[in-house]
């Protein structure tokens, strides 16, 4: 006779913060641990960042996860990179049938398949694989990979209410991210500081962790024009969140230039549309599954001031649409809720049928 017992997740993926700052790949899997926690009867993490401190601990840790008991799930939620390398060491040991469940960080996994640094062979190895992208889900699914699912990013996106500011004259601009080259950030200062030198009133207000060097070309353009301003790290995941979320519907525009590499979903677009933000990006990678051009936000191609130049100048500072778009993002930021987007991956997991 076969009996029901509540099952223990083994969670493999970057909990600590490398640097100064969290990431996105640490924030989301804090937030997945964060749910997870409790829907279990156990949540043993195991820490990717905190490897390069201890490796033999690490290894001795994905030998009880991969080989500990049958009904343990493990959620591997990790960068490409470091994924793959844990599912080739899946694929030496004997898991006998354990269920493992892959959560795609980023957006290179097809690429890391077209260079062979991971087989589709060693893909199959997992019991599902969830990718923030439909383009790459329907890629990977062409590849011959059965067992893929589309999961878009996610936030804790109810419980806020932001008040929006009043109309100003004056465009006022937020970036959101990393600050790096490849996330378009020098692109998008040169733009502001040549707005501010045509005589158009615009401001700059820049958050996130910041590499010196990109920050350094920053700062000269705003010493120059006095209308861009770096801010530090923004609390979008701990107690001050709420206060972030008012901070960030005082603006008119998120704006996110990227053209990263390794872009998959960025959080900040759904931190955007929490705050009722329309959000100005590019048509890179999975972007424009979530920012409609026109509805919630403006698309401009990739590494060109010259696009963002004209629709910052355009028809994003003459919008008569403004409050409207404002509604449609906030009405968008209900798709991306932790608990609509994780309910249907992890629903019933939480126990398994064992023999007696």
């Amino acid at each position: 006779m076969n009996s029901w017992v509540l099952r223990r997740v083994q969670f493999i993926g970057s909990i600590t913060a490398p640097g100064s700052g969290h990431g996105g790949e640490t924030i989301k899997n804090r937030l997945l641990l964060e749910y997870i926690d409790g829907r279990f009867r156990e949540v043993v993490q195991i820490d990717t960042v905190a490897a390069m401190r201890n490796p033999l601990r690490f290894g001795l840790g994905l030998l009880r996860a991969f080989l500990g008991r049958n009904d343990d799930l493990v959620v591997l939620s990790a960068a490409t990179r470091s994924a793959c390398r844990l599912i080739r060491i899946l694929g030496l040991l004997d898991v006998h049938g354990k269920q493992v469940l892959y959560l795609v960080i980023g957006g290179t996994l097809v690429e890391r398949v077209r260079d062979r640094f991971i087989s589709l062979d060693a893909l199959r190895r997992v019991d599902a694989i969830y990718i923030e992208s439909k383009v790459l889900c329907d890629a990977l699914t062409g590849m011959g990979l059965g067992h893929v699912r589309h999961l878009t990013n996610f936030k804790r996106t109810r419980g806020f209410d932001p008040m929006w500011g009043a109309h100003s004259a004056t465009l006022r601009l937020v970036f959101v991210s990393r600050v790096i080259p490849e996330k378009g950030i020098e692109i998008l200062a040169g733009v502001v500081a040549r707005m501010v030198r045509e005589g158009m009133a615009v401001t700059l207000d820049i958050f996130g962790p910041a590499e010196p060097v990109c920050l350094e070309s920053v700062i000269r353009l705003a010493g120059e024009t006095e209308r861009i301003y770096y801010g530090g790290i923004l609390d979008l995941v701990g107690d001050g969140r709420a206060d972030a979320y008012q901070m960030l519907a005082g603006y008119d525009y998120m704006v996110l230039p990227t053209f990263h590499y390794g872009e998959g979903f960025p959080a900040a677009l759904i931190d955007a549309f929490i705050a009722g933000l329309p959000v100005i990006t590019t048509r890179w990678n999975s972007n424009a599954e979530c920012v409609q051009h026109g509805v919630n936000g403006f698309l401009v191609e990739p590494k060109s001031a010259d696009d963002l130049y004209r629709c910052l100048t355009g028809e994003a500072r003459d919008n008569p649409r403004h409050a409207e778009m404002r509604c449609r993002a906030r009405e968008a930021a209900a798709l991306y809720d932790i608990d609509y987007v994780l309910g249907p991956v992890f629903y019933g997991l939480d126990a398994a049928e064992v023999g007696a």
